[in-house]
């Protein structure tokens, strides 16, 4: 199930996102490499692997809120 997630209906963010995604990884002082994806299967955003981990976002949250929330749901 988690190979599915990581894999089907998934795409890559917007710039914008992969920006805000990373901003957010190094004010939390994360020091391994994590992917972030867009998923059309996920209804909550997520966490999924452990050697290769993956924040899979649902596309109708990331459409539907503004930058700033979406900040807010990362980093806390």
């Amino acid at each position: 199930m988690v190979r599915r997630l990581r894999s089907v209906g998934t795409s890559q963010p917007s710039p914008e996102i992969v920006a805000l995604f990373n901003r957010v990884t190094a004010r939390l002082l994360v020091k391994r490499a994590v992917a972030v994806l867009e998923s059309t299967i996920a209804k909550t955003p997520m966490m999924v692997g452990c050697f290769r981990p993956v924040v899979l976002l649902p596309v109708s949250l990331v459409a539907n809120i503004p930058v700033s929330q979406l900040e807010s749901i990362l980093g806390e």
